[in-house]
């Protein structure tokens, strides 16, 4: 990479995870780089149904997951230095912190900003667990916090999800660990390569799901958001997904289970209040924005960088609709393109993207490039839902054809999206960097416009600017 050789990521922080491809392409965007080196696939290309190949498949990734009794290994430190390590000695605008989203890599690369994210993801081994073995799995939750009890500056959170992980559930245990205050290498990284007096942006995903907790800093949560379903229809979908799963185990969980804390990309209050306070007494301003749905960020990045272009004299009015993994921000900023981001390829999220582009002005252009999510499960949009999202575009409308001939079943990487990019045509030349004041206020106008629905995002700037989410 440009600026210098990027330090090795740690074992446990898995290549296929979102948080850690958002950081890598944000990085390859600001140096100049597009996505091609990026070719390992989501865990999610191990599911499917119960079968012998399947399970031959979720062995062979869990095989690369972290054993669990190396658990001590697990280094918040080390993975804040990588983190950092991938912007190279560069100078940028400022920083966006905050909740895997992959509108907040087009945003900070607007911006001309670093994204670092909150929290990371670590698999570990489950070598004798089992679809069926959720009293096991919490167990096994346990003694990895037990482990990790020594680091107050990180809070816990397994998820343990047969809905979208299938076989890999009963192999390995996933947790996510979120820095409860802004880690030293970030620190440093914001004092010697951000302007004094340059904006800290807070993005923070405010979903909330029900979780077990009986220790302090460590939680363990059935399901996930990112499934396109309800703390209630999962368990529906629970039973659907495998005769394996122990149903009165799980509804015996959900009737232990207590409170609705955000979900595992949620922002922690107690690092929000460690950073506003870091950052007032450096005099640098801390804009915070939150959402209750990914689609509701989107749709806001997506208006705010349709107008960037529009006033660097772009038509605006070509759009790459990208899913999950399959992103690359270097060539949407190359191309012109304005970005609309699909946490995962759900049903919900499929019709949010509709909705929003039934109350925009029409695009010329509209590209969409799916992520196969492996299988065929409860809430996955069909590949028909995709090609009639195109239609939207006044003149033409494309769903990728590797990707739809790879869907649902067959996982790509964020280097198969980049093959596509790397076809549209240059739009030079590149616009000014987006300052952060324009986009509060264009946030602002957006969710002041009475022509359509008020918007559900949450703004804070120093205190200032306030809007209650809906």
């Amino acid at each position: 990479m440009k600026g210098g050789c990027a330090p090795k990521a740690p074992r446990y922080l898995h290549p296929g995870s979102l948080g850690r491809t958002l950081v890598e392409a944000t990085a390859r965007a600001l140096l100049g780089l597009d996505c091609q080196g990026l070719a390992e696939t989501s865990r999610t290309a191990w599911l499917g149904q119960s079968s012998t190949m399947d399970a031959w498949r979720s062995g062979r990734a869990a095989s690369t997951a972290l054993p669990a009794d190396r658990a001590g290994e697990i280094d918040p430190d080390r993975v804040a230095e990588w983190v950092v390590g991938q912007y190279g000695a560069g100078q940028f605008a400022g920083v966006v912190l905050g909740s895997a989203h992959g509108s907040a890599a087009h945003l900070a690369v607007a911006l001309g900003m670093a994204w670092l994210p909150t929290g990371f993801e670590v698999d570990l081994t489950w070598p004798d667990g089992g679809l069926d073995k959720l009293d096991d799995a919490i167990e096994q939750g346990r003694r990895v916090a037990e482990v990790l009890q020594e680091r107050p500056d990180v809070a816990l959170r397994q998820v343990h999800d047969p809905v979208r992980f299938g076989e890999l559930a009963g192999r390995l245990t996933t947790h996510h660990l979120s820095w409860l205050q802004l880690p030293s290498a970030y620190r440093r990284f914001i004092e010697e390569q951000t302007p004094a007096g340059s904006p800290v942006v807070l993005l923070g995903d405010v979903r909330r799901w029900p979780v077990l907790s009986d220790a302090a800093d460590w939680s363990f949560q059935l399901g996930s958001p990112m499934s396109g379903l309800n703390p209630g229809s999962y368990l529906g979908a629970l039973s659907m997904r495998s005769s394996e799963v122990s149903m009165s185990a799980a509804y015996r969980f959900a009737s232990r289970a207590s409170g609705h804390p955000f979900a595992e990309h949620g922002v922690d209050g107690r690092f929000e209040h460690q950073v506003a306070d870091w950052a007032a007494g450096r005099g640098r301003p801390v804009l915070g924005v939150k959402y209750n749905r990914p689609e509701d960020l989107s749709a806001a990045v997506a208006d705010a960088i349709r107008l960037w272009l529009r006033a660097a004299g772009k038509t605006g009015n070509r759009l790459v609709v990208e899913c999950g993994r399959l992103l690359d921000p270097y060539h949407v900023l190359r191309s012109g393109l304005v970005p609309y981001w699909c946490e995962s390829s759900t049903r919900p999220g499929v019709d949010a993207a509709a909705l929003w582009l039934a109350g925009s002005e029409p695009f010329t252009s509209i590209d969409a490039l799916p992520e196969p999510p492996g299988m065929d499960a409860p809430g996955i949009a069909t590949i028909q839902q995709w090609h009639q999202l195109v239609t939207f575009a006044n003149r033409r409308g494309s769903v990728q054809p590797t990707l739809a001939r790879a869907y649902p079943d067959r996982p790509m990487a964020p280097r198969d999206a980049t093959h596509v990019l790397r076809q549209e045509p240059h739009d030079m030349p590149r616009p000014r960097s987006l300052s952060h004041v324009a986009l509060f206020s264009t946030l602002s106008d957006l969710a002041m416009n009475t022509s359509r629905a008020p918007s559900p995002l949450a703004l804070e700037a120093a205190g200032e600017l306030r809007r209650p989410a809906q």
